[in-house]
């Protein structure tokens, strides 16, 4: 710009360190100076002399106002999006993606569908030729969704049911190559556990809300540790006849006698519990047919956790695996090592 440009009104940045400054009046000291008259940003009147030699350190930016509408609107919509998306958890966690142009995945939105929908749960296989894509990417974003229905710290309280069951297939079933040898395989009474996982329950009735996780053997410190772990103490607390779950002094405890065919002596029974251990094994044998031992915690959370959200609507349920999905990071190579 040249001095001459610098008329009452006009918008200059570069004169003050505060900001831009507004002209109120110009005085020529020959035709290589002038002193120029301006008012700051709060309202300051001051005075400078400006020579001809600094013009190009000068720039109006308008006349009259301090805003303009000839930016980039690209950048502005840019610009804007961003601020927009920073400040959208205040209102709502998921605004960015309820609103944003960027759309998921549909994959990954159909995947989270079937495996909420499906009581028996999704294999691999049959959700990658579902979705188009290969069995080690069904494979591992199924076990990505099974890592959000993790049921939280929230105790069970009331009237509790606890049992504990054996995860995995039958020894005899093996290939001969494969089986244990007689003396090897693992017997409790009648029941052949060779190979199984042992999975740790509690029921709460009034709520039907379940707890379930891999505990690893039927000790009394393991199976009572779960027990303490996930139900509040002076609990009602239904168990079986396992000699492991003898001396919770906490809770106001029960047992049912299954062994001399005892199976609902009054309010005493684990019925509860065991119809949620149906469920998860016409599961594992309907559906999934093997599961890693490595891996059978996700396949019980994922039945445990789609067991509390059965009375929630579908689309409530996909916007809390939507959510479970924040900060969860389960890496292909983490989950095959």
């Amino acid at each position: 710009m040249r001095l001459e440009d610098l008329q009452p009104n006009a918008v200059i940045p570069g004169v003050h360190p505060d900001g831009a400054v507004t002209v109120v009046s110009v005085q020529w000291f020959g035709s290589e100076a002038l002193e120029l008259t301006y008012k700051t940003a709060t309202g300051a009147v001051a005075n400078e002399l400006v020579y001809r030699d600094e013009e190009r350190r000068l720039e109006i930016v308008a006349e009259g106002r301090p805003w303009s509408f000839d930016g980039d609107g690209a950048l502005f919509r840019l610009v804007s999006e961003a601020q927009r998306i920073r400040l959208a958890h205040l209102f709502d966690p998921v605004l960015p993606v309820h609103t944003s142009d960027v759309e998921p995945l549909p994959h990954q939105i159909t995947a989270m569908y079937f495996l909420t929908t499906n009581l028996n749960g999704v294999s691999s296989m049959k959700l990658a030729r579902d979705l188009n894509v290969t069995q080690k990417t069904a494979w591992h974003l199924a076990q990505r969704i099974r890592e959000t229905w993790t049921t939280g710290s929230t105790l069970l309280g009331n009237t509790v049911e606890a049992d504990e069951t054996y995860v995995g297939g039958k020894e005899r079933n093996k290939h001969g190559s494969k089986r244990l040898p007689k003396e090897q395989q693992v017997y409790d009474g009648r029941f052949n556990f060779t190979g199984k996982v042992i999975v740790g329950g509690a029921k709460e009735r009034e709520s039907g809300f379940v707890k379930a996780g891999v505990v690893g053997s039927t000790s009394r410190t393991r199976l009572q540790g779960f027990v303490r772990s996930h139900v509040e103490s002076w609990s009602v607390l239904y168990t079986d006849q396992n000699a492991s779950y003898t001396g919770l002094r906490e809770y106001d405890q029960d047992s049912v006698y299954h062994s001399v065919s005892e199976y609902v002596p009054g309010q005493a029974h684990t019925n509860g519990i065991e119809s949620f251990w149906a469920m998860l094994k016409c599961g594992y044998h309907g559906t999934y047919y093997k599961v890693s031992p490595k891996h059978v915690h996700h396949y019980v959370t994922e039945f445990a956790g789609r067991h509390n959200a059965r009375a929630v609507d579908t689309l409530d349920q996909l916007s809390s695996i939507t959510l479970g999905l924040i900060g969860k990071f389960l890496p292909y190579r983490e989950l095959k090592a």
